[in-house]
């Protein structure tokens, strides 16, 4: 299939091809957009909705004239998955990799036992042949993604990636998304990592069914006497199955929002424990909580490196109970602690969503 997609200068010709339709470019099952005039490739999961593709393409392909792929051609971006497993055709690509995100809990080698380390080793490994470059937005992130992604210090460039390109979105585009007529006091992201999935069971973090059910025995009605609105956030693989009924609480999963870091500025709060998350919403000066009341457990089922526990229990919270504090009593987040955590996960020089990408 062939679009287009609007730049600042022109519509330039886009070829799409969906869950591996040319056997050449896309046997792995994933969306692939092919920019004509210059090649450049950008790979997205295959269940990647068509508003993201969009968004993401006008940054990339509207920044080809003044970017550093103007004269590269056969670069492809990944955003997951290898458009092929053929050898031959990989060679003769320039792959960047930029789908691990910020590295909190152990990624890559690290966090697995048994025949999974065995296969994720093989995985890690072949992609690890033909990757040129692999994309993070800190310096501190560099040590963590050679030994958990087997690349050399040199393949590591600390950039602007493009999901941090993208506008802010206003509170009110959100909450018509969500179809919240009443616009809230308080507005509260929960998006927590994921607990049970087809990788296992950590046996830890916020556990947000766990939660919602605690709200239920009693609580919901102080949320709404204080205008506050819950905007639950599961995470992609997770198995957590949520009661949608409640009033003020409203699901935010994949389907509806692809890519969320655009709309963290018009929340409040935003709550997890191990996800990255934190770090964005610190990057733009949303105060986030850390729910870490098993955070031993979580270290020692799945792993997190090396100075994030001391970051997390900077703006970290043990109980339910704490929560609830911060929701209805408005209880202050460390700032101190936030700036700490941006930084650590933030190069100085990228700390603003300026509309701007590729910049070395």
């Amino acid at each position: 299939m062939e679009v287009f997609v609007e730049n600042n200068k022109e519509k330039t010709s886009v070829t799409f091809l969906y869950n591996g339709s040319d056997k050449k470019w896309s046997n792995t099952g994933a969306i692939l957009a092919r920019h004509r005039k210059s090649n450049l490739i950008y790979l997205f999961p295959k269940n990647t909705d068509n508003l993201k593709i969009l968004k993401i393409l006008r940054l990339c392909f509207g920044s080809l004239e003044r970017g550093r792929f103007a004269d590269v051609p056969n670069t492809l971006i990944t955003d997951g998955p290898f458009p092929t497993y053929n050898p031959f055709i990989l060679l003769r690509m320039r792959i960047i990799i930029i789908s691990h995100g910020h590295l909190m809990k152990k990624q890559g080698l690290h966090g697995y036992r048994g025949w999974k380390k065995i296969y994720k080793y093989l995985v890690i490994r072949y992609r690890s042949w033909f990757a040129d470059e692999y994309w993070t937005t800190g310096s501190s992130q560099i040590p963590n993604v050679e030994k958990s992604f087997l690349v050399s210090k040199r393949k590591v460039k600390v950039l602007k990636l493009p999901k941090y390109c993208l506008p802010n979105y206003s509170r009110h585009k959100i909450l018509e998304l969500l179809g919240i007529e009443n616009t809230p006091k308080k507005l509260v992201l929960i998006a927590p990592t994921w607990r049970r999935s087809r990788f296992g069971n950590t046996q830890a973090g916020l556990d947000v069914v766990a939660f919602v059910n605690w709200l239920k025995q009693g609580r919901l009605n102080a949320l709404l006497d204080n205008n506050v609105h819950l905007v639950i956030r599961p995470h992609p693989i997770t198995f957590d199955y949520l009661d949608t009924s409640l009033k003020n609480v409203s699901v935010a999963d994949v389907s509806l929002i692809e890519i969320i870091e655009p709309y963290l500025s018009a929340f409040d709060l935003v709550i997890s424990d191990y996800s990255g998350i934190l770090a964005d919403a610190a990057f733009v000066n949303v105060p986030a909580l850390a729910y870490i009341e098993s955070i031993e457990i979580f270290k020692t089922n799945k792993g997190l490196y090396d100075g994030v526990q001391e970051l997390l229990e900077g703006i970290g919270v043990d109980s339910f109970s704490d929560l609830y504090d911060h929701l209805i009593f408005n209880k202050c987040v460390d700032q101190i602690a936030l700036k700490k955590l941006a930084n650590f996960f933030f190069d100085e020089r990228l700390q603003s969503y300026e509309n701007q990408l590729f910049r070395g």
